[in-house]
């Protein structure tokens, strides 16, 4: 493998600079911007039309904790494609996949309960978006990673996980306040 890697780089070195290069080999050292490859994880179809229950609990907790719906609706929906059963393997329960520390904080006394999921997963958001003073990346992020890793960065941290984390639920509220308007 090192041999073909070496012979690449000295055929790619010994062409002359306006040459044509080959199609494998176009492009391929640019660097890639990550964001635009995140795909929105969607409910599976039929889904949201089974749990209207279910939107407007959330409706109702972005109200109360004045978060914007769609945001709300958006992380819910990459946590648990709004499975209220959901168990992630870390331990994470419910609609907004809340950890026990979380819950405790919150007061929740039973985690798989909608609308106390619901309610404390908002409450958190809003928490870490003032915050961050209202920045909903480095909310969305505080949210999955921790408060720590994203204070020691002072911004989203370099966790793959966490980049696809925050870039797939601000393509989702994207592509959710587009079918309303």
């Amino acid at each position: 493998m090192k041999l073909v890697i070496c012979s690449l780089v000295l055929f790619v070195s010994a062409s002359p600079a306006n040459a044509e290069r080959p199609w494998w080999i176009e492009g391929s050292f640019a660097p890639i911007d990550l964001y635009p490859l995140a795909q929105p994880v969607a409910p599976p179809p039929g889904l949201l039309e089974r749990l209207p229950s279910v939107l407007t609990l959330i409706q109702s907790a972005a109200e109360r904790h004045a978060i914007d719906p769609e945001l709300l609706r958006a992380l819910v929906a990459q946590e648990s494609a709004y499975d209220p059963s959901a168990v992630s393997e870390d331990g994470a329960i419910g609609l907004g996949q809340l950890m026990p520390v979380i819950a405790n904080w919150c007061g929740v006394k039973n985690r798989f309960h909608r609308v106390e999921n619901i309610d404390c997963a908002a409450r958190h958001l809003r928490v870490l978006l003032t915050k961050y003073h209202g920045d909903e990346r480095l909310a969305l992020a505080a949210y999955n990673a921790g408060e720590p890793a994203v204070d020691r960065c002072g911004c989203v941290p370099n966790y793959p996980e966490t980049q696809d984390y925050v870039a797939r639920i601000m393509v989702l509220r994207g592509a959710r306040k587009e079918e309303a308007s």
